[in-house]
């Protein structure tokens, strides 16, 4: 993506917007200020579920040629950067 927006001339950026969701803030000046310790250990649960009208919604959506690393990719995203944010560097992941 860095490769193709440079040959583009454009800028390319991030959204993650649950960052300022204001529990998560809370969450996070806790875990700053020390006042829940240092985590070390988490998990990360999804229970979300998507119908065929949003798979058909998109072309991309649903195929592995187009969908950039399956379910887990598109239906975690925010909740992984959320649990590295909120952690630090992820060691071990699997789904």
């Amino acid at each position: 993506m860095i490769q193709a927006a440079v040959a583009a001339g454009v800028q390319l950026g991030v959204v993650s917007q649950r960052r300022f969701y204001e529990p998560v803030r809370r969450v996070r000046q806790a875990i700053l200020d020390g006042k829940i310790g240092k985590p070390v250990l988490g998990t990360v649960t999804v229970l979300g579920w998507r119908d065929e009208a949003y798979y058909r919604s998109d072309p991309w959506r649903g195929r592995w040629a187009t969908e950039g690393g399956g379910v887990m990719l598109t239906q975690t995203t925010h909740q992984i950067d959320l649990f590295q944010w909120l952690m630090g560097p992820i060691d071990e992941l699997f789904g």
